[in-house]
């Protein structure tokens, strides 16, 4: 987890009456941020952690899927050749379709995750978007009254 440290660097320099400090923060090497720096920061470095969790959780249903093929396979392969009997057919195909079921819920499963982080890395990214956004309209109308 990463620390976020605050600096107080002395009188704000918008605030005339010099009651209230500038307050800078530091955050995973990056120095001197503002607070509007510091979210857009928080929210790209929390996209990123998002991001290669999205990275792993789909390769993981990529393996799924390939499980899914393979068992598929051997359930065509062992109805195909009846080796041992009917008997001996049906209790290999019915062991391989329990296998299946429950490799196409856990892949149904990590759909699901998968979409769900992808909505919380958009949230995350919109956030970072929404306050430069609002960083940079407060920025020009500050301008403009000068």
């Amino acid at each position: 987890m990463s620390a976020i440290t605050p600096i107080d660097i002395g009188d704000n320099r918008y605030a005339p009456d010099a009651v209230s400090d500038v307050v800078l923060y530091d955050f995973n090497g990056a120095t001197n941020l503002t607070l509007g720096q510091l979210v857009m920061a928080v929210c790209v470095n929390r996209a990123a952690a998002i991001e290669n969790q999205s990275v792993t959780v789909a390769n993981h249903l990529a393996k799924v899927n390939d499980d899914i093929e393979e068992y598929a396979q051997q359930i065509e392969d062992a109805l195909a050749s009846y080796q041992g009997g009917y008997d001996t057919a049906m209790n290999k195909y019915k062991e391989l379709k329990t296998k299946l079921d429950a490799l196409t819920t856990e892949a149904q499963q990590l759909t699901i995750d998968l979409s769900t982080l992808t909505s919380r890395r958009d949230v995350a990214y919109n956030t970072s978007s929404t306050v430069a956004k609002t960083l940079g309209d407060n920025m020009f109308s500050t301008a403009a009254r000068f």
